[in-house]
């Protein structure tokens, strides 16, 4: 696997922490202040990230960084419009029911390669799993888990953003498949980015604590 570039890297911070100023942006870097800035004012000039100031009542103003539209696009993605067209197209000589057959087909199928993915017996060893698989599709993901075990899923590139808006029932299969896969496990959505999110985060329920509460 090649090694990501200064600017690469600057980009997927950038993505997943969405606006960070200088000083925060350079703590996820070894190299050195001037180094890092050097390469944020090329991807500034390029326009794949914009600055703006915050003026504080006392002390000098700071900039926080974000990426731009095209920032955003750098990043692997299925975002043209065909998939949306063609569903419109189905549903303009079919119907819509021949649309929601069609996106369930899709959940049926996707369904059936994520438990092919994800063989693990234990619970975080499967999560592992389902990670490194959404992230092949190109997917950008961090994995936090509390004190209990639960984990939280948080999604911050999905590569099928614009169908997901145009056909929210793509969510709700999501978090049905989720359930599918860890049938001991509650599953909860606390946001998406089809809904204006900043990200998809996810709620997985450790199930071994789960047993154990039901043993009390």
């Amino acid at each position: 696997m090649s090694q990501r570039s200064t600017k690469d890297k600057i980009l997927m911070v950038l993505k997943k922490r969405h606006e960070l100023s200088m000083k925060e942006l350079v703590t996820y870097f070894t190299i050195s202040e001037t180094a890092v800035r050097k390469q944020l004012n090329e991807l500034l000039r390029q326009d794949f990230a914009q600055e703006r100031i915050v003026k504080k009542e006392i002390g000098r103003p700071y900039y926080l960084y974000k990426l731009t539209s095209k920032g955003h696009e750098a990043f692997p993605n299925h975002n043209d419009q065909l998939p949306i067209q063609l569903l419109e197209d189905l549903k303009e000589s079919e119907g819509e029911a021949a649309v929601s057959r069609l996106l369930k087909t899709r959940q049926v199928r996707e369904a059936k390669e994520l438990r092919e993915v994800t063989p693990a017996d234990s619970f975080k060893n499967k999560i592992e799993q389902l990670i490194a698989y959404q992230e092949e599709k190109g997917y950008i993901i961090d994995m936090d888990e509390d004190e209990e075990g639960n984990i939280q899923i948080i999604n911050y590139h999905c590569p099928i953003f614009n169908l997901a808006s145009e056909y929210d029932v793509i969510c709700s299969h999501e978090r049905e498949i989720y359930r599918d896969i860890f049938p001991d496990s509650e599953v909860i959505s606390h946001e998406n980015l089809s809904a204006g999110g900043k990200c998809c985060k996810w709620t997985i329920t450790n199930p071994d604590k789960k047993q154990k509460h039901k043993g009390m």
